[in-house]
Protein backbone atom coordinates (compact mmCIF):
# COMPACT_ATOMS: atom_id res chain seq x y z
CA UNK A 1 0.00 0.00 0.00
CA UNK A 2 1.54 3.19 -0.82
CA UNK A 3 0.83 6.42 0.47
CA UNK A 4 0.72 10.15 -1.29
CA UNK A 5 1.62 13.09 1.13
CA UNK A 6 0.39 16.22 0.16
CA UNK A 7 1.72 19.99 0.99
CA UNK A 8 -1.31 21.20 3.08
CA UNK A 9 0.46 25.15 1.88
CA UNK A 10 -0.37 23.54 -1.94
CA UNK A 11 -3.94 22.36 -1.32
CA UNK A 12 -6.03 22.73 -4.56
CA UNK A 13 -8.59 25.66 -3.61
CA UNK A 14 -11.75 24.87 -1.97
CA UNK A 15 -14.95 25.32 -3.87
CA UNK A 16 -16.54 28.74 -3.89
CA UNK A 17 -17.62 29.56 -0.32
CA UNK A 18 -21.65 29.63 0.20
CA UNK A 19 -22.60 32.77 1.32
CA UNK A 20 -23.23 33.47 4.67
CA UNK A 21 -25.67 31.90 6.76
CA UNK A 22 -26.12 29.09 4.35
CA UNK A 23 -25.62 25.69 5.74
CA UNK A 24 -23.55 22.58 4.05
CA UNK A 25 -25.30 20.24 1.55
CA UNK A 26 -27.50 23.80 0.56
CA UNK A 27 -25.68 24.60 -2.57
CA UNK A 28 -27.86 22.23 -4.78
CA UNK A 29 -31.19 23.97 -3.72
CA UNK A 30 -29.06 27.86 -3.66
CA UNK A 31 -28.46 26.76 -7.44
CA UNK A 32 -32.04 26.02 -8.05
CA UNK A 33 -33.07 29.03 -6.38
CA UNK A 34 -31.47 31.37 -8.34
CA UNK A 35 -31.80 29.49 -11.22
CA UNK A 36 -35.34 30.05 -11.51
CA UNK A 37 -34.86 33.60 -10.56
CA UNK A 38 -32.42 34.54 -13.27
CA UNK A 39 -35.64 32.56 -15.55
CA UNK A 40 -38.22 34.21 -14.07
CA UNK A 41 -35.83 37.62 -14.55
CA UNK A 42 -34.80 37.38 -17.94
CA UNK A 43 -38.71 36.43 -19.12
CA UNK A 44 -39.74 40.34 -17.15
CA UNK A 45 -36.80 41.82 -18.80
CA UNK A 46 -37.72 40.50 -22.32
CA UNK A 47 -41.10 41.56 -21.64
CA UNK A 48 -40.40 44.96 -19.74
CA UNK A 49 -37.97 45.49 -23.13
CA UNK A 50 -39.91 44.43 -25.97
CA UNK A 51 -43.26 46.58 -24.70
CA UNK A 52 -43.51 49.88 -26.21
CA UNK A 53 -39.62 49.31 -28.02
CA UNK A 54 -41.18 51.09 -30.95
CA UNK A 55 -43.35 53.32 -29.30
CA UNK A 56 -41.14 56.28 -29.82
CA UNK A 57 -39.30 57.46 -32.56
CA UNK A 58 -35.53 57.60 -32.46
CA UNK A 59 -34.82 60.55 -29.71
CA UNK A 60 -31.84 62.57 -30.62
CA UNK A 61 -28.93 60.64 -29.14
CA UNK A 62 -30.33 57.48 -30.80
CA UNK A 63 -30.26 59.29 -33.97
CA UNK A 64 -26.40 60.11 -33.64
CA UNK A 65 -26.04 56.08 -32.98
CA UNK A 66 -27.82 55.31 -36.47
CA UNK A 67 -25.56 58.19 -37.75
CA UNK A 68 -22.47 56.67 -36.20
CA UNK A 69 -23.33 53.52 -38.34
CA UNK A 70 -22.52 55.49 -41.83
CA UNK A 71 -19.72 57.60 -40.54
CA UNK A 72 -18.24 55.32 -37.95
CA UNK A 73 -14.39 56.69 -38.69
CA UNK A 74 -15.09 60.38 -38.32
CA UNK A 75 -17.87 59.34 -35.52
CA UNK A 76 -14.77 57.75 -33.54
CA UNK A 77 -12.33 60.28 -34.03
CA UNK A 78 -14.99 63.35 -33.35
CA UNK A 79 -16.31 62.54 -30.27
CA UNK A 80 -12.93 61.47 -28.87
CA UNK A 81 -13.63 57.87 -29.14
CA UNK A 82 -16.41 57.97 -26.88
CA UNK A 83 -18.83 54.68 -27.33
CA UNK A 84 -16.34 53.74 -29.95
CA UNK A 85 -17.04 50.40 -28.76
CA UNK A 86 -20.64 50.44 -28.80
CA UNK A 87 -20.36 52.40 -32.12
CA UNK A 88 -18.25 49.43 -33.65
CA UNK A 89 -20.64 46.85 -32.42
CA UNK A 90 -23.70 48.52 -33.91
CA UNK A 91 -22.27 49.11 -36.91
CA UNK A 92 -22.07 45.00 -37.86
CA UNK A 93 -25.47 44.65 -36.12
CA UNK A 94 -27.24 46.85 -38.54
CA UNK A 95 -25.33 45.34 -41.24
CA UNK A 96 -27.43 42.11 -40.80
CA UNK A 97 -30.38 43.93 -39.49
CA UNK A 98 -30.86 47.02 -40.80
CA UNK A 99 -31.37 50.41 -39.20
CA UNK A 100 -35.01 50.38 -38.04
CA UNK A 101 -35.97 51.06 -34.50
CA UNK A 102 -36.33 46.82 -33.92
CA UNK A 103 -33.10 46.26 -35.39
CA UNK A 104 -31.24 49.09 -34.04
CA UNK A 105 -32.51 48.96 -30.00
CA UNK A 106 -32.42 44.76 -30.31
CA UNK A 107 -28.99 45.30 -29.72
CA UNK A 108 -29.22 47.09 -26.48
CA UNK A 109 -32.15 44.68 -25.73
CA UNK A 110 -29.99 41.21 -25.91
CA UNK A 111 -27.17 43.17 -23.87
CA UNK A 112 -29.28 44.17 -21.08
CA UNK A 113 -30.39 40.27 -20.68
CA UNK A 114 -27.30 39.15 -20.77
CA UNK A 115 -26.13 41.62 -18.05
CA UNK A 116 -29.26 39.95 -15.98
CA UNK A 117 -26.89 36.89 -16.53
CA UNK A 118 -23.77 38.58 -15.72
CA UNK A 119 -25.34 39.92 -12.11
CA UNK A 120 -27.06 36.22 -11.55
CA UNK A 121 -23.52 35.06 -11.82
CA UNK A 122 -21.78 37.78 -9.51
CA UNK A 123 -24.81 37.37 -6.70
CA UNK A 124 -24.44 33.43 -6.47
CA UNK A 125 -21.34 34.10 -4.83
CA UNK A 126 -22.41 37.60 -2.66
CA UNK A 127 -25.50 37.31 -1.67
CA UNK A 128 -28.16 34.33 -0.10
CA UNK A 129 -30.07 32.96 -2.25
CA UNK A 130 -33.30 33.86 -2.20
CA UNK A 131 -31.54 37.68 -2.03
CA UNK A 132 -29.69 37.03 -5.20
CA UNK A 133 -33.18 35.79 -7.09
CA UNK A 134 -34.82 38.43 -5.92
CA UNK A 135 -31.86 40.79 -7.15
CA UNK A 136 -32.05 39.62 -10.46
CA UNK A 137 -35.90 40.04 -11.13
CA UNK A 138 -35.65 43.25 -9.69
CA UNK A 139 -33.25 44.22 -12.14
CA UNK A 140 -35.21 42.98 -14.62
CA UNK A 141 -38.10 45.01 -13.55
CA UNK A 142 -37.08 48.24 -12.60
CA UNK A 143 -37.85 51.48 -14.98
CA UNK A 144 -33.83 52.09 -15.49
CA UNK A 145 -33.55 48.71 -16.56
CA UNK A 146 -36.22 49.16 -19.45
CA UNK A 147 -34.51 52.89 -20.29
CA UNK A 148 -31.17 51.04 -21.14
CA UNK A 149 -32.47 47.81 -23.03
CA UNK A 150 -34.90 50.18 -25.28
CA UNK A 151 -31.79 52.89 -25.71
CA UNK A 152 -29.65 52.49 -28.62
CA UNK A 153 -26.76 53.71 -26.92
CA UNK A 154 -23.97 52.18 -25.48
CA UNK A 155 -25.23 51.85 -21.35
CA UNK A 156 -26.43 48.23 -21.29
CA UNK A 157 -23.12 47.44 -22.80
CA UNK A 158 -21.82 49.58 -19.75
CA UNK A 159 -23.63 47.32 -17.28
CA UNK A 160 -23.00 43.98 -18.75
CA UNK A 161 -18.62 45.32 -18.67
CA UNK A 162 -19.36 46.22 -14.83
CA UNK A 163 -20.81 43.06 -13.44
CA UNK A 164 -17.88 41.38 -15.62
CA UNK A 165 -15.14 43.58 -13.49
CA UNK A 166 -17.03 42.90 -10.46
CA UNK A 167 -16.67 38.66 -11.77
CA UNK A 168 -13.08 38.81 -12.32
CA UNK A 169 -12.13 40.67 -9.07
CA UNK A 170 -14.23 38.14 -7.52
CA UNK A 171 -12.59 35.07 -9.13
CA UNK A 172 -9.02 36.44 -8.41
CA UNK A 173 -9.67 37.44 -4.69
CA UNK A 174 -11.13 33.88 -4.51
CA UNK A 175 -8.02 32.58 -5.93
CA UNK A 176 -4.95 34.57 -4.23
CA UNK A 177 -7.08 33.96 -0.71
CA UNK A 178 -6.84 30.16 -0.96
CA UNK A 179 -3.23 30.55 -2.20
CA UNK A 180 -1.64 34.29 -2.24
CA UNK A 181 1.71 32.31 -4.02
CA UNK A 182 -0.61 30.36 -6.51
CA UNK A 183 -0.24 31.90 -10.15
CA UNK A 184 -4.11 30.92 -10.82
CA UNK A 185 -5.15 34.02 -9.68
CA UNK A 186 -3.35 35.93 -12.55
CA UNK A 187 -5.82 35.29 -15.13
CA UNK A 188 -8.43 36.75 -13.30
CA UNK A 189 -6.27 39.71 -12.43
CA UNK A 190 -5.21 40.53 -15.84
CA UNK A 191 -8.82 39.68 -17.67
CA UNK A 192 -9.41 42.50 -15.67
CA UNK A 193 -7.41 44.93 -17.94
CA UNK A 194 -8.89 44.04 -21.06
CA UNK A 195 -12.40 44.49 -19.45
CA UNK A 196 -11.75 47.89 -18.32
CA UNK A 197 -10.56 48.98 -21.54
CA UNK A 198 -13.54 48.04 -23.63
CA UNK A 199 -15.56 49.31 -20.60
CA UNK A 200 -13.63 52.71 -20.97
CA UNK A 201 -13.98 52.36 -24.68
CA UNK A 202 -17.81 51.98 -24.29
CA UNK A 203 -18.28 55.13 -22.23
CA UNK A 204 -15.64 57.38 -21.06
CA UNK A 205 -17.63 57.89 -17.70
CA UNK A 206 -17.32 54.03 -17.15
CA UNK A 207 -14.24 54.98 -14.98
CA UNK A 208 -16.83 55.69 -12.16
CA UNK A 209 -17.57 52.22 -12.28
CA UNK A 210 -14.07 50.97 -12.33
CA UNK A 211 -13.08 53.55 -9.10
CA UNK A 212 -14.56 51.05 -6.62
CA UNK A 213 -13.69 48.04 -8.58
CA UNK A 214 -10.17 48.84 -8.32
CA UNK A 215 -10.46 50.66 -4.57
CA UNK A 216 -12.37 47.60 -2.96
CA UNK A 217 -9.40 45.69 -2.56
CA UNK A 218 -7.88 48.34 -0.23
CA UNK A 219 -10.35 46.95 2.52
CA UNK A 220 -9.01 43.66 2.46
CA UNK A 221 -5.44 42.09 4.51
CA UNK A 222 -2.48 41.88 2.61
CA UNK A 223 -3.98 45.30 0.46
CA UNK A 224 -0.26 45.92 -1.25
CA UNK A 225 -0.28 42.76 -2.50
CA UNK A 226 -3.56 43.32 -4.35
CA UNK A 227 -2.84 46.48 -5.47
CA UNK A 228 0.62 45.38 -7.18
CA UNK A 229 -1.82 42.23 -8.52
CA UNK A 230 -3.90 45.20 -9.77
CA UNK A 231 -0.96 47.08 -11.70
CA UNK A 232 -1.56 45.66 -15.25
CA UNK A 233 -4.99 46.09 -15.45
CA UNK A 234 -4.52 49.93 -13.91
CA UNK A 235 -1.82 50.40 -16.46
CA UNK A 236 -3.62 49.32 -19.65
CA UNK A 237 -6.97 51.03 -18.21
CA UNK A 238 -4.62 54.76 -17.46
CA UNK A 239 -3.35 54.35 -21.49
CA UNK A 240 -6.81 53.95 -23.11
CA UNK A 241 -8.23 56.91 -21.05
CA UNK A 242 -5.10 58.49 -21.54
CA UNK A 243 -5.77 57.85 -25.58
CA UNK A 244 -8.97 59.22 -25.21
CA UNK A 245 -8.13 62.18 -24.10
CA UNK A 246 -5.82 63.01 -26.62
CA UNK A 247 -8.57 62.97 -29.34
CA UNK A 248 -10.60 65.28 -27.71
CA UNK A 249 -13.23 62.40 -24.99
CA UNK A 250 -12.84 65.54 -22.45
CA UNK A 251 -14.83 67.67 -24.61
CA UNK A 252 -17.63 65.68 -24.57
CA UNK A 253 -20.83 66.18 -22.60
CA UNK A 254 -19.93 69.64 -22.12
CA UNK A 255 -23.97 70.54 -22.89
CA UNK A 256 -24.68 69.82 -19.13
CA UNK A 257 -26.70 72.39 -17.63
CA UNK A 258 -25.27 73.32 -14.56
CA UNK A 259 -26.11 71.33 -10.89
CA UNK A 260 -29.16 72.17 -9.31
CA UNK A 261 -31.79 70.63 -6.86
CA UNK A 262 -34.18 69.90 -9.56
CA UNK A 263 -31.57 68.07 -11.71
CA UNK A 264 -30.37 66.36 -8.61
CA UNK A 265 -34.03 65.10 -7.85
CA UNK A 266 -34.47 64.11 -11.48
CA UNK A 267 -31.37 61.76 -11.22
CA UNK A 268 -32.87 59.81 -8.52
CA UNK A 269 -36.26 59.61 -10.10
CA UNK A 270 -34.08 58.08 -13.38
CA UNK A 271 -32.14 55.57 -10.72
CA UNK A 272 -34.99 54.38 -9.22
CA UNK A 273 -38.54 55.56 -10.39
CA UNK A 274 -40.52 58.03 -11.60
CA UNK A 275 -43.14 58.33 -8.85
CA UNK A 276 -43.07 59.22 -5.32
CA UNK A 277 -44.22 56.74 -3.17
CA UNK A 278 -42.63 54.03 -5.26
CA UNK A 279 -39.61 56.42 -4.78
CA UNK A 280 -39.55 56.48 -1.58
CA UNK A 281 -40.33 52.35 -0.64
CA UNK A 282 -37.25 51.94 -3.16
CA UNK A 283 -35.14 54.65 -1.49
CA UNK A 284 -36.12 52.75 2.02
CA UNK A 285 -35.38 49.28 1.14
CA UNK A 286 -32.09 50.26 -0.10
CA UNK A 287 -31.06 52.16 3.07
CA UNK A 288 -32.22 48.93 5.08
CA UNK A 289 -30.06 46.61 2.67
CA UNK A 290 -26.99 48.99 3.32
CA UNK A 291 -27.69 48.34 6.84
CA UNK A 292 -28.09 44.56 6.78
CA UNK A 293 -24.89 44.92 4.63
CA UNK A 294 -22.42 46.80 6.73
CA UNK A 295 -23.53 44.49 9.79
CA UNK A 296 -22.98 41.22 7.69
CA UNK A 297 -19.94 42.26 6.95
CA UNK A 298 -18.75 43.07 10.11
CA UNK A 299 -19.00 39.84 10.99
CA UNK A 300 -17.66 37.92 8.10
CA UNK A 301 -13.96 36.91 6.99
CA UNK A 302 -12.42 39.10 4.78
CA UNK A 303 -13.55 37.83 1.88
CA UNK A 304 -17.40 37.35 2.47
CA UNK A 305 -16.53 40.88 4.16
CA UNK A 306 -15.81 42.24 0.53
CA UNK A 307 -18.53 40.41 -1.31
CA UNK A 308 -20.99 41.89 1.46
CA UNK A 309 -20.10 45.27 0.12
CA UNK A 310 -19.65 45.37 -3.56
CA UNK A 311 -23.49 46.13 -3.69
CA UNK A 312 -22.63 49.04 -1.63
CA UNK A 313 -19.87 49.94 -3.41
CA UNK A 314 -21.41 49.26 -7.22
CA UNK A 315 -25.16 51.13 -6.75
CA UNK A 316 -23.62 54.46 -4.04
CA UNK A 317 -20.01 55.07 -5.02
CA UNK A 318 -20.48 55.98 -9.14
CA UNK A 319 -23.68 57.95 -8.34
CA UNK A 320 -22.50 59.97 -5.48
CA UNK A 321 -19.00 60.46 -7.25
CA UNK A 322 -21.05 62.00 -10.51
CA UNK A 323 -22.75 63.91 -7.94
CA UNK A 324 -19.05 65.21 -6.85
CA UNK A 325 -17.83 65.55 -10.56
CA UNK A 326 -21.11 68.12 -11.67
CA UNK A 327 -19.78 70.52 -8.83
CA UNK A 328 -16.52 71.54 -11.06
CA UNK A 329 -18.22 70.17 -14.60
CA UNK A 330 -21.79 69.57 -14.79
CA UNK A 331 -22.53 66.04 -15.82
CA UNK A 332 -25.41 64.95 -13.71
CA UNK A 333 -27.39 62.61 -16.12
CA UNK A 334 -28.85 59.45 -14.82
CA UNK A 335 -27.67 57.36 -17.73
CA UNK A 336 -23.97 58.02 -17.29
CA UNK A 337 -24.34 55.61 -14.37
CA UNK A 338 -27.11 53.22 -15.06
CA UNK A 339 -24.54 50.33 -14.46
CA UNK A 340 -24.94 50.81 -11.24
CA UNK A 341 -28.63 49.73 -11.56
CA UNK A 342 -27.65 46.00 -10.75
CA UNK A 343 -25.66 47.37 -7.24
CA UNK A 344 -28.96 49.18 -6.69
CA UNK A 345 -31.19 45.74 -7.20
CA UNK A 346 -29.07 44.43 -5.15
CA UNK A 347 -29.56 46.52 -2.53
CA UNK A 348 -33.76 46.94 -2.41
CA UNK A 349 -33.51 42.93 -2.87
CA UNK A 350 -32.17 42.22 0.80
CA UNK A 351 -33.78 44.73 2.06
CA UNK A 352 -36.66 42.92 1.20
CA UNK A 353 -35.42 39.89 1.99
CA UNK A 354 -34.79 41.37 5.83
CA UNK A 355 -38.32 42.80 6.40
CA UNK A 356 -39.67 39.10 4.87
CA UNK A 357 -40.68 36.72 7.67
CA UNK A 358 -38.07 33.94 7.02
CA UNK A 359 -36.71 32.64 9.66
CA UNK A 360 -38.73 35.19 12.12
CA UNK A 361 -40.28 34.24 15.57
CA UNK A 362 -43.18 33.18 13.75
CA UNK A 363 -41.62 29.78 13.68
CA UNK A 364 -38.74 30.64 15.45
CA UNK A 365 -37.58 29.54 19.11
CA UNK A 366 -39.61 32.71 20.54
CA UNK A 367 -42.84 30.94 19.48
CA UNK A 368 -42.07 27.21 20.53
CA UNK A 369 -43.49 27.69 23.88
CA UNK A 370 -46.61 29.22 22.55
CA UNK A 371 -49.72 27.67 22.45
CA UNK A 372 -50.28 26.29 18.85
CA UNK A 373 -53.29 28.84 18.18
CA UNK A 374 -50.84 31.58 19.08
CA UNK A 375 -48.74 30.00 16.53
CA UNK A 376 -50.60 29.21 13.86
CA UNK A 377 -51.59 32.90 14.40
CA UNK A 378 -48.23 34.29 13.92
CA UNK A 379 -47.45 32.49 10.71
CA UNK A 380 -50.79 34.25 9.46
CA UNK A 381 -49.69 37.46 10.20
CA UNK A 382 -46.10 36.92 9.27
CA UNK A 383 -47.44 35.72 5.82
CA UNK A 384 -49.49 38.29 5.53
CA UNK A 385 -47.44 41.01 5.88
CA UNK A 386 -44.74 39.43 3.74
CA UNK A 387 -47.19 38.93 0.84
CA UNK A 388 -48.35 42.83 1.44
CA UNK A 389 -44.56 43.92 0.76
CA UNK A 390 -44.09 41.51 -1.98
CA UNK A 391 -47.29 43.03 -3.52
CA UNK A 392 -46.96 46.87 -2.87
CA UNK A 393 -42.89 45.85 -4.07
CA UNK A 394 -43.99 44.75 -7.07
CA UNK A 395 -46.77 47.39 -7.93
CA UNK A 396 -43.88 50.33 -7.05
CA UNK A 397 -41.90 49.10 -9.73
CA UNK A 398 -44.68 47.82 -12.14
CA UNK A 399 -46.10 51.71 -11.11
CA UNK A 400 -42.54 53.30 -12.17
CA UNK A 401 -42.71 51.22 -15.33
CA UNK A 402 -45.87 52.48 -16.69
CA UNK A 403 -44.95 55.82 -15.63
CA UNK A 404 -41.96 56.03 -17.51
CA UNK A 405 -43.53 54.49 -20.39
CA UNK A 406 -46.53 57.65 -20.53
CA UNK A 407 -43.36 60.11 -20.11
CA UNK A 408 -42.96 63.11 -22.84
CA UNK A 409 -40.46 62.31 -25.46
CA UNK A 410 -38.81 64.16 -28.79
CA UNK A 411 -41.98 63.73 -31.34
CA UNK A 412 -39.60 63.71 -34.72
CA UNK A 413 -42.03 61.05 -36.60
CA UNK A 414 -45.08 63.97 -35.62
CA UNK A 415 -42.60 66.60 -37.18
CA UNK A 416 -41.50 64.49 -39.87
CA UNK A 417 -45.44 63.84 -40.65
CA UNK A 418 -46.25 67.36 -40.68
CA UNK A 419 -43.22 68.54 -43.17
CA UNK A 420 -44.33 65.22 -45.55
CA UNK A 421 -47.76 65.92 -45.61
CA UNK A 422 -47.80 69.93 -46.40
CA UNK A 423 -44.91 70.49 -48.03
CA UNK A 424 -45.46 71.93 -51.28
CA UNK A 425 -43.23 71.62 -54.80
CA UNK A 426 -39.92 74.26 -54.71
CA UNK A 427 -40.29 74.43 -50.38
CA UNK A 428 -37.13 74.64 -48.80
CA UNK A 429 -36.19 73.07 -45.39
CA UNK A 430 -33.40 74.31 -42.99
CA UNK A 431 -32.29 72.74 -39.63
CA UNK A 432 -31.47 74.02 -35.85
CA UNK A 433 -28.95 76.66 -36.71
CA UNK A 434 -25.91 77.91 -34.41
CA UNK A 435 -25.54 81.07 -32.69
CA UNK A 436 -21.98 80.87 -33.89
CA UNK A 437 -22.68 81.85 -37.23
CA UNK A 438 -22.77 78.29 -38.57
CA UNK A 439 -24.62 75.00 -38.19
CA UNK A 440 -23.37 72.86 -35.07
CA UNK A 441 -22.62 69.61 -35.72
CA UNK A 442 -25.36 67.87 -33.76
CA UNK A 443 -28.24 69.43 -35.32
CA UNK A 444 -32.04 68.03 -35.07
CA UNK A 445 -31.37 66.49 -37.95
CA UNK A 446 -29.99 63.12 -37.60
CA UNK A 447 -33.67 62.71 -35.09
CA UNK A 448 -35.76 64.25 -37.70
CA UNK A 449 -34.27 62.22 -40.48
CA UNK A 450 -34.35 59.16 -39.01
CA UNK A 451 -38.11 59.76 -38.46
CA UNK A 452 -38.17 61.02 -42.78
CA UNK A 453 -37.69 57.10 -43.20
CA UNK A 454 -40.20 56.06 -42.42
CA UNK A 455 -42.86 58.59 -44.05
CA UNK A 456 -43.57 58.09 -48.09
CA UNK A 457 -43.81 62.21 -48.80
CA UNK A 458 -45.19 62.97 -52.15
CA UNK A 459 -42.88 66.03 -52.17
CA UNK A 460 -39.86 66.68 -50.52
CA UNK A 461 -38.00 70.37 -49.92
CA UNK A 462 -34.66 71.38 -50.87
CA UNK A 463 -32.66 71.12 -47.54
CA UNK A 464 -30.58 74.57 -47.81
CA UNK A 465 -28.65 73.36 -44.70
CA UNK A 466 -27.12 71.05 -43.56
CA UNK A 467 -26.58 71.43 -47.55
CA UNK A 468 -27.49 67.73 -48.79
CA UNK A 469 -30.50 65.91 -49.66
CA UNK A 470 -32.53 64.12 -47.10
CA UNK A 471 -31.69 60.55 -47.42
CA UNK A 472 -28.98 58.90 -45.10
CA UNK A 473 -28.85 59.37 -41.40
CA UNK A 474 -25.32 60.96 -40.38
CA UNK A 475 -23.70 62.08 -37.25
CA UNK A 476 -21.86 64.86 -38.72
CA UNK A 477 -23.03 67.26 -41.15
CA UNK A 478 -21.38 70.68 -42.86
CA UNK A 479 -23.48 74.03 -41.77
CA UNK A 480 -24.05 77.23 -44.10
CA UNK A 481 -23.04 80.62 -42.38
CA UNK A 482 -26.15 82.36 -41.38
CA UNK A 483 -25.95 85.67 -43.54
CA UNK A 484 -25.40 82.78 -46.51
CA UNK A 485 -28.37 80.77 -45.60
CA UNK A 486 -30.43 83.99 -45.62
CA UNK A 487 -29.23 85.33 -49.64
CA UNK A 488 -29.91 80.96 -50.00
CA UNK A 489 -33.52 81.61 -48.38
CA UNK A 490 -35.04 84.64 -51.19
CA UNK A 491 -34.55 81.49 -53.59
CA UNK A 492 -37.88 79.69 -51.98
CA UNK A 493 -41.19 81.01 -51.59
CA UNK A 494 -41.85 78.42 -48.35
CA UNK A 495 -39.28 77.98 -46.27
CA UNK A 496 -39.44 75.30 -43.05
CA UNK A 497 -37.72 75.15 -40.01
CA UNK A 498 -37.44 72.43 -37.50
CA UNK A 499 -35.91 73.07 -34.22
CA UNK A 500 -35.11 71.53 -31.08
CA UNK A 501 -34.23 73.88 -28.08
CA UNK A 502 -31.29 73.64 -26.30
CA UNK A 503 -29.04 72.19 -29.78
CA UNK A 504 -27.94 75.54 -31.12
CA UNK A 505 -29.71 78.61 -31.60
CA UNK A 506 -33.13 79.66 -32.45
CA UNK A 507 -34.76 80.60 -35.86
CA UNK A 508 -34.64 84.00 -34.38
CA UNK A 509 -30.94 84.36 -35.11
CA UNK A 510 -31.45 83.62 -38.61
CA UNK A 511 -34.61 85.29 -39.23
CA UNK A 512 -33.95 88.40 -37.86
CA UNK A 513 -30.83 89.08 -40.88
CA UNK A 514 -31.27 91.00 -44.27
CA UNK A 515 -32.73 90.05 -46.38
CA UNK A 516 -34.80 86.80 -44.74
CA UNK A 517 -35.88 89.15 -42.16
CA UNK A 518 -38.09 91.92 -44.30
CA UNK A 519 -38.83 89.19 -46.98
CA UNK A 520 -40.89 86.43 -45.10
CA UNK A 521 -43.05 86.22 -42.58
CA UNK A 522 -44.65 83.08 -39.85
CA UNK A 523 -47.18 81.72 -41.15
CA UNK A 524 -47.47 78.94 -38.64
CA UNK A 525 -45.67 77.51 -35.90
CA UNK A 526 -45.99 73.92 -33.89
CA UNK A 527 -44.37 72.50 -31.08
CA UNK A 528 -44.70 68.74 -30.34
CA UNK A 529 -44.50 66.84 -27.53
CA UNK A 530 -40.88 66.93 -25.95
CA UNK A 531 -40.34 70.26 -27.22
CA UNK A 532 -39.34 69.79 -31.36
CA UNK A 533 -40.87 72.72 -33.23
CA UNK A 534 -41.79 73.22 -37.40
CA UNK A 535 -42.21 76.34 -38.02
CA UNK A 536 -43.23 77.76 -41.56
CA UNK A 537 -42.24 80.95 -43.11
CA UNK A 538 -43.39 82.03 -46.33
CA UNK A 539 -42.21 85.35 -49.14
CA UNK A 540 -44.38 88.37 -48.68
CA UNK A 541 -44.55 88.97 -52.56
CA UNK A 542 -45.27 85.70 -53.22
Amino acid sequence: MSTTLTDPDRAAPPPPAAPAGEGPGDAARSDRILVIGTAIALAVGLASSVWQLTMRPFWHDEAISVGATHQLRQTIRGTGGTMAVYYVLLDGWTALFGTSLVAVRSLSVLTALVAVVATALFVRRALRPLEGALAVILLAGLPAFSRMSQDARAYALAMVLTAACWICLDRALEADEADPGDRRAWPWFLALGPVAVVGVGSHGLFLLQLAPVMASVLFLPRRWHLVVRLLPAAVMTAVAVGALMSIGASDVGDWVPPLSADQARSFVGSMLTYDEWPELLLGGLMVVGVVVLVGRAVRSAALDRWRALVPVWWALVPPLALLVLSVPRPSLIGRYVMASVPGIAMLIAVGTVQLLPIGRPCGAASTRDRPSTARTAGRVLWGVAAVALVVVLVWGVALGRVTRGSLSYESWDDAAALVAEEARPGDALIFNPSGRGQFPDDTARPAFEAAWAREDPTVTPDVLSPARPLGEVRRFDDGVPLSELSELMMGYGRVWFVQFPGFGGTFRELLALEPAASAFQREQVTTFDGGVQVLLVVRNDR
